[in-house]
């Protein structure tokens, strides 16, 4: 019979698969899939409520420097971008880290994977070489008594 082109592959093993045709993800990966999203938006709603704080201080800074003569406001606005230059850095240290931790998460749960599919292809191994070793040894078996049945 011929497959339809929008039939899934086969399997070896009973897994289910996405659309996409991938594995699906198993409860407990989905559930982590669900706490690094949980908290990739935590992480996003503290960066706007940072940047929204920083916005208030640098509007109020510049209602000061409104104030200001124009040696003054020079100086102010030295102070500003610094802070906001310093602010820039820290927010892009801490995303540089945010990103680097997911992405040693995700190698863990590949490596995780990868692992646990090489036991299970291990296991297999040995389950076939143990039957192996039960074939042979029915055939010498066999043989023996052949040779025993032709000599009487």
């Amino acid at each position: 019979a011929a497959a339809s082109p929008t039939s899934r592959p086969a399997a070896a093993s009973p897994t289910s698969y996405r659309l996409d045709g991938k594995p699906a993800l198993s409860p407990e990966e989905q559930r982590k899939s669900r706490e690094e999203e949980d908290a990739r938006r935590k992480a996003a709603a503290a960066a706007r409520a940072e940047k929204a704080t920083a916005d208030k201080a640098a509007a109020a800074v510049k209602a000061e420097a409104d104030k200001l003569t124009a040696a003054e406001r020079a100086e102010a606005d030295k102070v500003a971008k610094a802070a906001a230059r310093k602010k820039m850095m820290e927010d892009a240290r801490k995303a540089g880290e945010e990103k680097r931790k997911a992405e040693a998460a995700r190698e863990a749960a590949v490596n995780e994977a990868r692992k646990a599919k090489r036991l299970e292809i291990a296991k297999k191994r040995q389950e076939q070489a143990a039957l192996d070793a039960d074939a042979v040894e029915a055939e010498k078996v066999a043989r023996d008594a052949a040779a025993q049945l032709a000599l009487v």
